[in-house]
């Protein structure tokens, strides 16, 4: 497993806490575009859920806004 401490992706704050979660750095050695972890099956089937359901979103949008122009 790479060292995490070369991570360089920060941490998301929320108030006073420091949580789990990254805020994403495409440059990243251990998570960025270039790295294993985001190249794997299972990081790219996500990305691929995500575009899924962004697209329907979107589409769900523009129906909406078309139907309050009528």
């Amino acid at each position: 497993m790479p060292d995490q401490a070369a991570c360089t992706c920060g941490r998301i704050r929320i108030g006073t806490q420091v949580s789990d979660h990254l805020a994403w750095r495409q440059d990243c050695p251990i998570h960025g575009a270039a790295s294993k972890w985001y190249n794997s099956p299972e990081q790219v089937k996500r990305r691929e859920q995500q575009r899924i359901r962004l697209r329907a979103l979107q589409m769900e949008a523009a129906a909406a806004r078309a139907a309050l122009e009528t």
